[in-house]
């Protein structure tokens, strides 16, 4: 029975040391990536920057990195930061889902369109898979909505001239019933989206 007690003990004081140990390099990375962070080395943040590093810490890089349009490193960073995660669906927390949404956003303003469909969180690990149709339809309106706000009414019809195929090859082809062919057929997207387009454009 004592020695018992001595094993779980010990077993205890193992698991608390490795804590400790875990903890200790996650400090060690959020204290190197700030410390290149405040002297402007973005590059070597993103290098230093892995799960361990703090929320605070790898959201302040993803921000520096957005705010001077380094889409391909914030990229990289979020790889880095999540590389278990599949970019399509099934993100682990609000954290990862709130980081890849903002590069979302801004793939989307800097008119990398189908980058930032890429980035887009959906219900089934297939991008066109017809149970999807609802995210796509939201893109569509994203790029939509940002083309009519800078006065580009021909690019915003013509990205949906290219992009309406999506529901034409993964809805129309759903029997007549279906819940996402009644709701996302080719025909009455195409009729929400030029909506939008009258609505933003008069």
């Amino acid at each position: 029975m004592i020695k018992l007690r001595y094993v779980f003990g010990g077993l205890l004081c193992i698991g608390l040391l490795w804590k400790g140990i875990e903890g200790c390099s996650g400090f060690s990375s959020s204290s190197s990536v700030r410390k290149a962070l405040k002297a402007g080395e973005l590059s070597e943040a993103v290098e230093k920057c892995n799960a361990s590093t703090s929320h605070e810490v790898s959201s302040d890089l993803l921000d520096a990195l957005l705010k001077v349009g380094q889409v391909d490193k914030a990229k990289m960073l979020l790889q880095r930061l999540f590389p278990e995660d599949d970019h399509f669906w099934g993100f682990r927390d609000n954290y990862a889902r709130a980081s890849y949404t903002k590069l979302y956003k801004a793939l989307i303003a800097a008119g990398r369109y189908d980058d930032a469909w890429e980035c887009h969180e959906l219900d089934t690990n297939d991008p066109n898979d017809a149970m999807n149709a609802k995210h796509y339809y939201t893109f569509m309106v994203d790029v939509v909505t940002a083309l009519e706000l800078q006065g580009k009414d021909e690019e915003a019809q013509e990205f949906i001239r290219t992009h309406i195929i999506w529901f034409s090859k993964n809805v129309d082809t759903m029997p007549a019933d279906s819940e996402y062919r009644q709701e996302y057929s080719t025909e009455l997207v195409q009729e929400k989206l030029q909506d939008i387009i009258n609505h933003l454009s008069n």
